[in-house]
């Protein structure tokens, strides 16, 4: 496959991990509820507010999201925006 180097192909790098997580039965990325907290923690990371980072953090974690999974979307969150190691 082709080198992608669009803006897009850190998204796309993400999403064709996710679906291999999925495939491996991950139970962070198999709960439809989980994946959104995820991305809602990504969000959250990039747009920098921290009451939205705390609240979706905490209900990740509720539907069994691994600490580990959730400190990856934020430094997922950070890579994208090029802020990562701030």
């Amino acid at each position: 496959m082709a080198e992608n180097n669009s803006l897009y192909a850190p998204a796309l790098e993400e999403l064709i991990a996710l679906e291999e997580a999925i495939a491996a039965k991950c139970k962070s990325c198999s709960d439809p509820g989980a994946v959104e907290e995820l991305v809602a923690v990504g969000a959250a990371s990039d747009a920098d507010c921290r009451p939205c980072l705390a609240y979706h953090s905490r209900q990740a974690r509720e539907l069994g999201v691994s600490r580990e999974d959730v400190q990856m979307a934020v430094a997922a969150a950070l890579v994208a925006e090029g802020r990562e190691g701030a």
